[in-house]
């Protein structure tokens, strides 16, 4: 599946997300969202090298181009990654919606 990563993150209003609550801060892309859980971890997780591989390739994807090609598994730990880093509901839900395979 080709994702637009330079996309902004919509609010439950239809309105771009910012990064921080601040007026001048900039609007959330979903590059931003995946980099930020492919690129943390929780302080009680103990990730193997295989899995901080894994993010660094799909974090390299995302990376290189505007429109990425993310395979079932690389989409399955993204959306892995993000429900345990960020605390957001909506984050969580929007990123699930945006990665589901339409059917």
């Amino acid at each position: 599946m080709t994702i637009d990563v330079t996309k902004q993150v919509l609010d439950y209003e239809g309105k771009p997300v910012k990064e921080t609550n601040l007026d001048d801060s900039p609007v959330l892309t979903w590059r931003s969202v995946f980099f930020t859980a492919l690129n943390n971890f929780t302080k009680d997780e103990q990730p193997t090298g295989e899995l901080k591989t894994k993010c660094y390739q799909i974090t390299q994807k995302i990376f290189a181009s505007k429109d990425a090609d993310l395979t079932v598994e690389q989409r399955a730990l993204i959306l892995e990654r993000v429900k345990k880093i960020f605390t957001s509901p909506l984050i969580c839900g929007r990123v699930e919606e945006l990665l589901e395979e339409k059917k």
